[in-house]
């Protein structure tokens, strides 16, 4: 009975080893992968609504889990001001340029979590109603992670990130915003 048990035991240790190092083996998000994302953008200034976010990124492997690569988004939000205490409708476009760096983990067999930070150049166009618009590009800074599950060469995951800006000369106001969402990605 002793021998079954420890010869269970032991089939079952080089079963679980074997599929550690084959996780292990195996390339996080290849060498190169390319992805398009959802994300809700919330951003810290009261006066710039909230809205949807969409994005592209391509990253590359420059060295053994560790990826550099750029992002490149845009966001177009409708609401409202306060100015002299009365209600004025406005528009604002913001689009970042990124480039980060991200160090990704393989966790399961076909779970990838990845953690970066990067920093950016950010347009910013605002327009209210009744006076002409304003527009800047603004330098920031980003920090975020995202967890994706791989099913051949396709991924899709959920990404957080927070973003810091300057504030801009023309308008006084930062763009300093948080996203939450979703990608999906194919590895090539």
């Amino acid at each position: 009975m002793k021998k079954i048990v420890v010869a269970l035991l032991l089939a079952a240790s080089f079963v679980l080893l074997s599929t550690v190092g084959y996780a292990e083996e195996k390339i996080t998000l290849g060498k190169n992968n390319f992805a398009i994302k959802v994300s809700s953008i919330n951003f810290d200034n009261k006066n710039t609504d909230d809205g949807v976010y969409v994005g592209a990124e391509g990253y590359k492997e420059i060295e053994k889990n560790l990826y550099l690569g750029a992002e490149v988004g845009y966001t177009s939000n409708d609401g409202s001001v306060k100015v002299f205490g009365a209600a004025v409708n406005s528009d604002v476009i913001f689009m970042p340029i990124e480039l980060n760096m991200k160090y990704a983990l393989r966790i399961l067999n076909n779970l990838i979590i990845d953690l970066g930070v990067g920093g950016s150049y950010n347009y910013a166009k605002e327009e209210i109603s009744g006076s002409d618009s304003v527009d800047e590009w603004l330098f920031g800074g980003q920090f975020f992670g995202d967890v994706n599950v791989t099913i051949g060469q396709v991924f899709l995951g959920i990404n957080s990130k927070i973003q810091f800006t300057d504030k801009g000369r023309d308008t006084a106001k930062n763009y300093s915003n948080w996203r939450i969402g979703g990608q999906i990605g194919i590895i090539f």
